[in-house]
């Protein structure tokens, strides 16, 4: 463990100090969590996990338990920073919300990381991310157990393997949709001055959402964001146009009406960020089936319409398929036939039917690609 790493936690530590300080500020630290690690003799083994452009994982493992038992975000920028605090005030707020007496609100046997230090009050106001306590603690979750399912998916022995993953991958995400943590949570893509400065919890369907997104957030950052690509070359300018064509597509929908009737126009609770890499899957002891073992990730979710989900979820089946199916060193026109395959399957195990097109996501896509892009900071 180093002081390196340790200050990374804790920007609070001296300097200055020995190897022994070190592992006890360690020690404490990590103890603090919670009773799990109480009166538990051994040590911390700490290794990287991952390393990305906007931030480290660490992995850290105690000696007393054969699992890691906790996540460590290191993040190197603002923005990364800004969202791993975000992640740790929603995540503190679900499990305060779905513990409290007073609450019908719960997770429905689905398990997302513990952040370490005191939970979120189930009466906070999430939209006020001004207010954040910007402690070293919000780096810290706890590890739950499972593969992702991008690492599921290379694992599957077969065709049949691989929708029995994409079945488990729907339900849990159908499960999600379900909940209902309450007036207090945020929109989702609307950004916390607009949180906190506007009575958004009035929207009554996903139309008035998407409006509400588009004219407060979106559209204002597109042409200028797109102005700046066509500047950069040819491949600035023909991204800049694609993304200018996204933008009318989705403007479009607003004139379609058969895309807001029924269950399509209700406003439900959405991950924000549903790809099977941010769920975590392990096989049932008996059937050997895949089952959803956590959900990871939701610093992006709040209240919207359930659609950008599901144009992200099957954006990332196609892909992590695509990867796996490479392995097999299966040819493109046989994967694309079972990429597709997988994303009925999702469909309709979540049970949702597409407006005009039963067939495909491409309006989801429409969906899931402008949003993504332009994302919460600039």
């Amino acid at each position: 463990m180093s002081l390196e790493l340790l200050q990374s936690i804790d920007p609070s530590f001296p300097s200055t100090v020995t190897d022994t300080e070190v592992s006890a500020r360690v020690k404490t630290l990590l103890d603090s969590f919670g009773t799990s690690f109480e009166n538990k003799s051994g040590s911390w083994d700490i290794s990287i996990d991952k390393t990305g452009l906007n931030s480290t994982v660490f992995v850290a493992k105690h000696s007393a338990f054969n699992e890691p038992s906790l996540v460590i975000k290191h993040t190197t920028n603002p923005y990364s920073h800004k969202a791993v605090i975000r992640e740790h005030r929603k995540l503190g707020y679900l499990l305060e919300r779905s513990s409290s007496p007073d609450s019908d609100f719960n997770l429905d046997d689905l398990i997302i990381p513990r952040p370490l230090g005191p939970l979120v009050s189930s009466t906070a106001d999430l939209s006020d991310e001004a207010s954040a306590n910007h402690t070293p603690h919000h780096h810290v979750v706890t590890c739950l157990t499972g593969i992702n399912g991008a690492e599921a998916m290379k694992q599957c022995k077969d065709s049949q393997d691989r929708e029995s993953l994409i079945r488990a991958f729907a339900r849990a995400v159908k499960k999600v949709h379900a909940w209902n943590p309450g007036s207090n949570y945020p929109y989702l893509r609307l950004d916390e001055q607009f949180n906190s400065s506007f009575d958004v919890k009035t929207f009554d369907n996903t139309k008035e959402w998407l409006h509400t997104v588009m004219e407060t957030v979106y559209r204002p950052r597109i042409l200028p964001r797109a102005t700046k690509l066509a500047e950069e070359g040819d491949k600035g300018a023909i991204e800049a146009l694609e993304w200018m064509e996204n933008l009318d597509r989705v403007l479009k929908l607003e004139d379609t009406d058969e895309f807001w009737t029924g269950v399509n126009s209700q406003i439900v609770f959405a991950h924000g960020d549903c790809m099977l890499p941010n769920f975590l899957f392990k096989r049932n002891v008996d059937t050997k089936e895949w089952v959803v073992s956590g959900v990871l990730d939701l610093g992006d979710s709040g209240y919207g319409d359930r659609r950008l989900d599901l144009g992200c979820a099957n954006w990332s089946i196609g892909y992590n398929a695509g990867l796996a199916l490479d392995l097999e060193g299966k040819g493109e026109e046989e994967k694309e036939v079972e990429k597709k395959a997988l994303g009925n399957v999702f469909l309709d195990e979540y049970g949702m039917e597409i407006p005009n097109d039963g067939a495909s996501f491409d309006v989801f896509m429409d969906f899931y690609e402008l949003f993504d892009f332009y994302s919460y900071d600039e």
